[in-house]
C-alpha cells in the first residue's frame, strides 16, 4: 500500500559541523535512526574513508586572518578558491565547507599561508583534516597579525573561527559566509529542478540506490507526494494517479522480490515518488534561489514548498529576504 504525504522543510539548526554533516548525510541512506549524541565523528570518518566528500559541504567554517594569508590564498586558482567566500569589510574574512577547505589543502599543501590555514583546522577539527598531505619539505613560517579590535577582545594565536554570536557580522558578511542547511521533503522530479542551483550549492539526497523500500524500515512500501490539489480535474486524475502509482510499487517490490538490486529495480519507481535532500547555501544564494523559485512561473509544487520556507526565512532575516515579493 503506498504511503502518501506532503511536501515539508525543516531548517537544520544545529551548530555543531560535524553533526549537520552527519544529519545531511544520513538523509542519503535514510538511516538518521543511527544518529547518537556520539555518532558524528564515526559517520564522517566513515564518509572520508569512502570518498564521498560532498556530504562534508554541508560543514562550514568561517575564520579571520590577516591581510597577507587573505590575499594569498584569494589569488590561488580559482578553481578552488571560487568555492570559498572572501570578505574585507573592515576584517578579513575567508569561509569554506571542509570539502572545499579539503581540495585547497591538497592542491596547494606547500604554499606557507595554506600550510598554515591546515594547521588551525586540523587543531578545530582533527578527524576532518588529519588524513591530508602536509608538505614535501619544511614551510617557512608566515608572522601571522591579527587585527588589533579583533586580538583585544578575542585572544587567539594564529586564526580565529567566527560565529555570528562570537562577533557580529554585517550585512555583507553574512550573505557571504553564514550558511543554512535546510532538509526539504518533495516529489523527486520537482528535486530535479532545485538541485539545478549550482552556485556555491551543497546537496545530499535520499539515494534510490542505497534505500531499499522494500525493508521493514520503509514498511515495505513506497511513500508518493500527495499531488492532489494540482489537479485540475481531482477525482477523475487522482484515480488515475493512484492506480499508476501502485503498479510502479507492485513492479518495484516483484524485481526485489525476484533478487534484483535497489539500483536496477528503481527504474519501476514513478517521478512522484517523495524524496528527502538537504539543502545547504550561503544566505546570498538562498535570496537568488527564492526570487527565482517563488516566482509565478516556477513549478506549483516547487512553489508549495519555497513560498512557506520563505516567509520563514522573512521572519529570520527581514532585513536580507524582506525584498522578495510572492
Amino acid at each position: 500500500m503506498v504511503r502518501i504525504v506532503k511536501s515539508s522543510f525543516e531548517i537544520i539548526d544545529e551548530p555543531d559541523i560535524l553533526k549537520r554533516i552527519e544529519i545531511a548525510g544520513r538523509t542519503c541512506y535514510k538511516s538518521e535512526d543511527k544518529i547518537t549524541p556520539d555518532s558524528a565523528e564515526k559517520f564522517v570518518k566513515m564518509i572520508i574513508e569512502r570518498g564521498h566528500e560532498s556530504v562534508l559541504e554541508h560543514g562550514v567554517i568561517i575564520m579571520t586572518v590577516d591581510g597577507e594569508i587573505w590575499d594569498e590564498i584569494r589569488d590561488l586558482n580559482n578553481d578552488i578558491t571560487g568555492f570559498l567566500g572572501f570578505t574585507c569589510d573592515g576584517r578579513y574574512l575567508i569561509s569554506g565547507n571542509a570539502h572545499a577547505w579539503r581540495d585547497l589543502i591538497r592542491t596547494y599543501r606547500n604554499d606557507p599561508a595554506v600550510f598554515y590555514v591546515r594547521n588551525y583546522l586540523h587543531s578545530l577539527y582533527p578527524i576532518l583534516f588529519e588524513d591530508l598531505p602536509r608538505p614535501d619539505n619544511d614551510v617557512a613560517p608566515i608572522p601571522r597579525i591579527v587585527p588589533d579590535a579583533i586580538a583585544k577582545a578575542h585572544p587567539i594565536e594564529e586564526y580565529q573561527i567566527l560565529t555570528a554570536d562570537l562577533i557580529p557580522f554585517s550585512e555583507k558578511e553574512r550573505l557571504i559566509h553564514e550558511h543554512r542547511t535546510v532538509k526539504i521533503v518533495m516529489p523527486r522530479g520537482v528535486s530535479h529542478e532545485w538541485v539545478r542551483s549550482r552556485r556555491k550549492s551543497s546537496y545530499s539526497q535520499e539515494s534510490t540506490r542505497f534505500c531499499n523500500y522494500s525493508k521493514d524500515k520503509f514498511d515495505q512500501q513506497i511513500t508518493s507526494i500527495d499531488l492532489s490539489s494540482h489537479f485540475i480535474h481531482p477525482e477523475e486524475s487522482s484515480k488515475i494517479y493512484d492506480e499508476h502509482v501502485k503498479q510502479c510499487e507492485q513492479t518495484y517490490m516483484k524485481l526485489i522480490n525476484i533478487g534484483e538490486k535497489p539500483e536496477i529495480a528503481r527504474s519501476a519507481l514513478h517521478i512522484g515518488l517523495k524524496t528527502e535532500i538537504a539543502v545547504t547555501y550561503p544566505l546570498f544564494q538562498w535570496h537568488y534561489f527564492f526570487k527565482l523559485r517563488t516566482s509565478p512561473k516556477a513549478h506549483p509544487q516547487m512553489r508549495e514548498i519555497t513560498i512557506p520556507l520563505l516567509l520563514e526565512f522573512k521572519k529570520r532575516d527581514p532585513d536580507i529576504f524582506g525584498d522578495i515579493v510572492v
